[in-house]
């Protein structure tokens, strides 16, 4: 079963004309609806961290979040809303993790051509998506003799 989530798309034109910089949209949503750690708190032997983070009654609601005000340095104050769009989809079940790398698994069996040509493909496939460095292919059982 995949989990609802809420994506935000933002009109990076329109925050950028305002002054306001996405990163700082993304920060501010992860810590209203997310939360972060702000501090500790020590009683006794035991520590324990204190998060800031939204009440849930202001985080649960897109419109609540939508009315979030921003500032501009050339607009004052903005709501969220005149900025970005929120949409509900479906989001990963589950995020597969090797050495701290997020992974994708894919498996196939191809019959229509060889597993010589298959690995080809999936390579050249690869290539042209002109993926940033940090980002590979690695493949597992007989492809990997190929490759």
């Amino acid at each position: 079963m995949r989990k609802p989530e809420l994506q935000v798309e933002i009109d990076r034109e329109r925050a950028m004309d305002l002054g306001i910089p996405v990163q700082m949209i993304a920060n501010t949503l992860n810590v209203l609806v997310g939360g972060q750690i702000v501090s500790s708190y020590k009683k006794g032997t035991e520590q324990y961290d204190v998060w800031l983070r939204a009440d849930k009654q202001f985080r649960t609601d897109s419109k609540d979040l939508l009315s979030l005000a921003l500032p501009s340095p050339t607009a004052g104050p903005i709501e969220l809303g005149s900025l970005a769009r929120l949409q509900e989809k479906q989001g990963s079940s589950q995020i597969d993790r090797l050495n701290r790398q997020r992974t994708v698994t894919l498996m196939a069996h191809p019959d229509e051509v060889s597993l010589n040509e298959a690995v080809q493909y999936a390579n050249q496939y690869v290539a042209d998506m002109r993926l940033p460095p940090e980002y590979g292919i690695v493949f597992g059982g007989q492809a990997d003799i190929l490759n």
